[in-house]
C-alpha cells in the first residue's frame, strides 16, 4: 500500500505543469539571472548566501519551466531560443553552487510537494563542486577582488615612490639654485686690489 502511494506521488510530481508561455519564461529568465551580479555585490556572507540560495530556488523552478516548453510541439519554433535559455539557467546554478557553496538538500527539505522534481544530477553537481573547491583550497587561484586589491596596493607604491622621487629631485634643484644665487652675490675680497696694473708717467721719458 505504502509502495502504490509512493508511486502515486512520483507520478503527480512527474505530471506537474507551470503552464507558462514562451515570453513569460523569457522575462523570468532575465529577472532570475539579474540576480547573479546584485549577490556578488553583497558584503555580508551570511545575506549573500542567503539570497544566493533564494536565487538557486528559483533557477530551479525556471529550468523545469523551460524544459517544459521545449518538449512542448506548440513551441517549435521558438525551441533554439528557448534551449540557450535554459543553458543559461544551468550554467548560472552551476556558478551559484560552486561560487557560493550552496546546499542543495537545503532546498530539497522545502521541496515536499515534489515541484521540482528530481534534484539527483544537481546534488552530484553540488557535490563535484565542492570536491573540486576542497582540492583546490590549497592551490585557489586569486580572485578578480584580491587581484584587484593587490594592483590597487602596488600602484599606490609605485605612485609613492614617484612621489618621494619628485619631491627628492625638487629639493636638490632648490639647493643648487641657492649655491648658485649665492655665489653671483658674493662680495669681493676687500685685500684684492682692484687695479695692479703698473701704469707709466707721461712724463717717463724725462727720467721721472
Amino acid at each position: 500500500m505504502e509502495q502504490q502511494q509512493q508511486e502515486q506521488q512520483q507520478e503527480q510530481k512527474k505530471q506537474h505543469k507551470y503552464h507558462l508561455t514562451s515570453t513569460s519564461a523569457m522575462k523570468w529568465a532575465k529577472h532570475e539571472l539579474n540576480h547573479m551580479g546584485k549577490i556578488a555585490s553583497v558584503e555580508d556572507p551570511d545575506i549573500q548566501y542567503s539570497y544566493a540560495m533564494s536565487t538557486l530556488n528559483g533557477m530551479l523552478h525556471l529550468r523545469n519551466a523551460l524544459r517544459e516548453l521545449v518538449s512542448d510541439p506548440a513551441y517549435s519554433f521558438q525551441r533554439e531560443d528557448l534551449l540557450r535559455t535554459h543553458d543559461q539557467v544551468i550554467r548560472a546554478i552551476k556558478h551559484l553552487i560552486k561560487d557560493y557553496s550552496l546546499d542543495v538538500n537545503t532546498i530539497q527539505l522545502f521541496n515536499t510537494r515534489g515541484v521540482l522534481g528530481d534534484l539527483s544530477n544537481i546534488k552530484g553537481t553540488a557535490a563535484s563542486m565542492q570536491r573540486v573547491n576542497t582540492r583546490t583550497a590549497s592551490n585557489k587561484q586569486p580572485t578578480w577582488a584580491n587581484v584587484s586589491a593587490a594592483k590597487v596596493a602596488a600602484n599606490k607604491v609605485a605612485a609613492n615612490k614617484v612621489a618621494a622621487n619628485a619631491n627628492a629631485n625638487a629639493k636638490a634643484r632648490v639647493n643648487t639654485t641657492r649655491v648658485n644665487a649665492s655665489k653671483t652675490n658674493a662680495r669681493p675680497a676687500t685685500n684684492v686690489k682692484r687695479n695692479n696694473i703698473t701704469r707709466k708717467s707721461p712724463f717717463w721719458f724725462l727720467g721721472f
